[in-house]
């Protein structure tokens, strides 16, 4: 009877398997997947590369180098969505500040990515616990050129500018927390800051502004606005031959408009809004 009962249990295993089901003898589990291939497929993270500024990490899918799909990534209540990706991306971890020792909850990454691999559907789903130890041995590079690039599109895709506690969809007690009693104030719906401006629709940000000032300046690579075509494609609308020049992008579910003064050859606006 035993004998027969250990089968049987093997012969579910394997059934288990053929599937392209990841099997826990423990049942416990922190990845899943539902690809009908020979060998379970998972997520492997490492470090990339560690900046002066920042740290980026590397997220792999084993046994399926040709799969296609998207990345979700959430920390920090950050969500960053990669479309149209390979088995390889990379991923520049939030600042965020933990208030407690010990609540972990800022230093857990949810991964999910959905896509396919010669035809068959790949789902896997990952939560991975960041620990700053792992930097240990990790030797610190240069500030990455495009940096500054990377933190803009991280904005634009998420919507939230300072860790998360500005974002669209903050509401107005939000960004006073944050930012203090607006130098500006033209309209109930409108809150004004020296580097920043909001726009809100019922009690909630919709768009953000960020503008380049002598102080905080908004940093491009090679202070050229072919870099903004060469990072994010050709724009949808352009406007502006004179001292400004307008480009106009959708992204996701927002539109994006980067403002250039020709005068001064600098980016000096970037205004993101919700559609």
């Amino acid at each position: 009877m035993k004998k027969s009962i250990l089968s049987i249990f093997f012969i579910l295993i394997f059934g288990a398997i053929a599937t392209g089901c990841t099997v826990h003898i423990n049942g416990i589990s922190k990845e899943s997947n539902d690809v009908a291939i020979a060998k379970p497929v998972s997520i492997k993270v490492s470090i990339y590369k560690q900046y002066e500024d920042g740290v980026e990490l590397k997220m792999q899918l084993d046994h399926v180098p040709n799969a296609k799909g998207t990345w979700t990534i959430r920390m920090c209540d950050q969500e960053e969505v990669q479309a149209s990706k390979g088995p390889i991306v990379i991923y520049g971890i939030p600042d965020c500040i933990t208030p407690d020792e010990n609540d972990q909850s800022d230093d857990t990454m949810y991964i999910n990515f959905t896509g396919s691999e010669n035809g068959k559907k790949v789902t896997v789903d990952k939560v991975y616990v960041w620990d700053d130890k792992l930097l240990e041995n990790i030797p610190l590079e240069r500030q990455n050129p495009d940096s500054p690039w990377i933190m803009l599109q991280t904005f634009i895709r998420t919507g939230y500018l300072y860790g998360a506690s500005v974002h669209i969809g903050s509401s107005k007690q939000d960004i006073i927390d944050f930012f203090g009693e607006p130098e500006k104030a033209e309209n109930p719906d409108f809150f004004g800051y020296d580097d920043v401006e909001f726009l809100f629709s019922q009690n909630k940000v919709e768009q953000i502004t960020m503008k380049s000032t002598k102080d905080n300046p908004i940093k491009t690579p090679n202070n050229d606005k072919d870099d903004i075509i060469r990072v994010f494609g050709n724009p949808i609308q352009t406007d502006g031959d004179g001292e400004f020049y307008d480009s106009v992008y959708e992204l996701s579910d927002r539109r994006v408009t980067f403002t250039w003064s020709n005068k001064q050859s600098q980016l000096v606006r970037v205004n993101v809004e919700k559609k």
